[in-house]
């Protein structure tokens, strides 16, 4: 038998606790979203706050051993990485193109709003290096 990943409970975990109003923080990371269309969202600010070049380019990842896609990874990479994903001009913000691998990774975009928090993490000694991580989903409000 492999060895698997168990997460254990107290009896404490098992304790209902009343819903109370929380003190609503703001969020101080930059965000950005995933669209209707698949497409990895980012306003000209966020890009702004990151540091990052309209140049630029970055190899996507996630987690493996999540069946949820709560943290999308971005690596920045050369422009000649086979791996590579160009940011993308649309409208007033910035995308990137990931219909491909949201449907695969089992993302029901089209049906649920995604919001990432990203902030930068050390992998490898790339400057650039993000992870978005999931802070709020939703149903899409139909038209």
């Amino acid at each position: 038998m492999s060895k698997k990943d168990i997460q254990f409970f107290s009896p404490a975990d098992n304790s209902v606790q009343t819903k109370t109003k929380a003190k609503v923080e703001k969020n101080e990371l930059p965000t950005c979203s995933i669209s209707s269309k698949g497409q990895l969202i980012f306003p000209s600010n966020t890009l702004e706050e990151l540091g990052v070049g309209l140049e630029s380019t970055f190899r996507i990842g996630a987690n493996t051993r999540k069946k949820v896609l709560t943290s999308i990874f971005l690596v920045e990479a050369d422009p000649s990485d086979e791996f590579a994903f160009a940011i993308v001009k649309r409208g007033r913000g910035y995308s990137i193109p990931l219909k491909g691998i949201l449907t695969k990774q089992g993302v029901d975009f089209e049906n649920t709003g995604f919001v990432y928090a990203a902030k930068p993490f050390e992998y490898q000694g790339s400057q650039n290096s993000f992870e978005l991580k999931l802070i709020e989903s939703e149903p899409r409000k139909k038209a």
